[in-house]
C-alpha cells in the first residue's frame, strides 16, 4: 500500500503477487489474506487488463467466497466480456450476501447491477424495475452516489424508449449529485449520456461538446473504456456531419481500445459504425461483412437492441442492391425486436421504412 501511495504500481503489483502466492501456499487459515492480495491485483488491472483482472477476482472469490466486493467486481468484468449469465450469477451472490447480513447497500448495488444485465438483453421492464428498487434503497440510506448511478441507468431506459425529455431529466439529476460529490468518473459518464440525447435531437454542436468533455475527463482518469465510448460517439457526430474520414478514424480508435479490453459490446458497436461508413461510400460487400460481424457478437450477448440495429443496417444494404424481399425480411426482424424492448422511436422509424419499401422502395 505504501508503494501505491507513492505511485509505484508495478512494485505494488509485485508485492501483492508475492503475498498471494505465499498466503495461498500456507493453507486455509490465511486464505482471506491471500484473497485480499488478489483483490488488490484485480483492482490494479481492472481498467487496463481485463484478463488479468478476471483471473485475480476469480482467485479472490475462490479463496474468500463470502466477500461481496470480489463478487461484484467479477460481475462487472464478466459483463464486460459478454458472459451475462455468469455475471448475473455473481450479482445474485452479492444480493444473497447483502440479504444475509442485512446490508441494504449491498442489496441496492446488486439490484442495480442486475438491472444492467437485463438492460443489455433488452428487457427494459425488468431493468427498470431493478433500477427503481435500487434507487429506493439508496434514497433510504441517503447514499448520493448510488442514487446518481440509478438515475443514469433509468435515464438510459427512457432514452431507449424514446422519451428524451425524461432521459435528460434523469441524467441531469445524476450530474448534480456527482458534482456535489466531486465524482469525476460519474460526471464523465453523464456528459456522454447527455451527448447522445443531443445527438438524437440533431444538436450536433452541443453533442460534440458533451462528448469532448466526457473524453477529457476519462483520459485524465485513465479510464480506457470511457475513452473508447467517447471516440465512438464522436465518430457518430462526425458521420452525421458527413466527415467520413474523421468518423472512421474515431471508430477505429474505439475498436482498438475495446479489443484490448475484450469488451464485446463495444467491439460489436464499432463494427456496426464502420459498416455504415462503408455503406455510405458504396462498398456494400465490406459494409455487409461489418454488419454481420456486429450481429454475431450482439447475438452472443443476447443484446436485442444491437441485433435490431444490425438487421436494419443489413436491410439497407439489400435495398441498395435492389433485393427488396430480403430488405423487407430484415426490416421486419428489426421491428419485432424493437417492439419486444419497447423502443418507441425505432418502432416508428422501421414502420415508416417498411411502408416506404412496400410503396416506392427503400428510402
Amino acid at each position: 500500500m505504501a508503494q501505491l501511495r507513492q505511485g509505484n504500481t508495478k512494485a505494488a503489483e509485485a508485492i501483492f503477487e508475492t503475498v498471494l502466492a505465499r498466503k495461498t501456499a500456507e493453507g486455509k487459515a490465511v486464505y482471506r489474506q491471500a484473497a485480499e492480495a488478489a483483490r488488490h491485483l484485480g483492482a490494479l488491472a481492472f481498467l487496463h487488463d481485463t484478463n488479468r483482472a478476471l483471473h485475480a477476482y476469480r482467485q479472490a472469490t475462490r479463496l474468500d467466497p463470502e466477500n461481496a466486493e470480489a463478487w461484484n467486481q467479477l460481475g462487472h468484468l464478466l459483463s464486460r466480456i459478454g458472459q451475462l449469465d455468469t455475471a448475473a450469477d455473481a450479482y445474485r451472490t452479492v444480493l444473497r450476501l447483502g440479504e444475509e447480513t442485512s446490508d441494504r447497500g449491498l442489496v441496492a448495488s446488486a439490484y442495480g447491477n442486475l438491472g444492467v444485465v437485463y438492460g443489455i438483453r433488452g428487457d427494459l421492464d425488468q431493468a427498470g424495475a431493478m433500477y427503481t428498487r435500487s434507487l429506493e434503497l439508496y434514497e433510504t440510506l441517503g447514499h448520493k452516489e448510488g442514487m446518481a448511478n440509478q438515475y443514469v441507468n433509468l435515464g438510459i431506459v427512457y432514452q431507449i424508449r424514446g422519451d428524451l425529455n425524461q432521459a435528460e431529466a434523469m441524467f441531469r439529476k445524476a450530474l448534480k449529485l456527482y458534482e456535489v460529490l466531486g465524482h469525476k468518473d460519474g460526471m464523465a459518464s453523464v456528459y456522454g449520456n447527455l451527448g447522445i440525447v443531443y445527438q438524437i435531437r440533431g444538436d450536433l454542436d452541443q453533442a460534440e461538446a458533451m462528448h469532448r468533455s466526457s473524453l477529457e475527463l476519462h483520459e485524465a482518469l485513465g479510464r480506457r473504456e470511457g475513452v473508447a465510448d467517447q471516440y465512438g460517439n464522436l465518430g457518430i457526430v462526425h458521420g452525421m456531419r458527413g466527415d467520413l474520414d474523421q468518423a472512421e478514424a474515431m471508430f477505429r480508435k474505439a475498436l482498438e481500445l475495446y479489443e484490448v479490453l475484450g469488451r464485446k459490446e463495444g467491439i460489436a458497436s464499432q463494427y456496426g459504425n464502420l459498416g455504415i461508413v462503408y455503406q455510405i461510400r458504396g462498398d456494400l460487400d465490406q459494409a455487409e461483412a461489418m454488419f454481420r460481424s456486429s450481429l454475431e457478437l450482439h447475438e452472443v450477448l443476447g443484446h436485442k437492441e444491437g441485433m435490431a440495429n444490425q438487421y436494419g443496417n443489413l436491410a439497407n444494404v439489400y435495398g441498395m442492391r435492389g433485393n427488396l424481399d430480403q430488405a423487407e425480411a430484415m426490416y421486419r426482424k428489426a421491428l419485432t425486436l424493437f417492439q419486444e424492448i419497447g423502443a418507441a422511436l425505432q418502432m416508428r422509424r422501421f414502420q415508416e421504412l417498411l411502408h416506404a419499401l412496400r410503396t416506392q422502395g427503400p428510402s
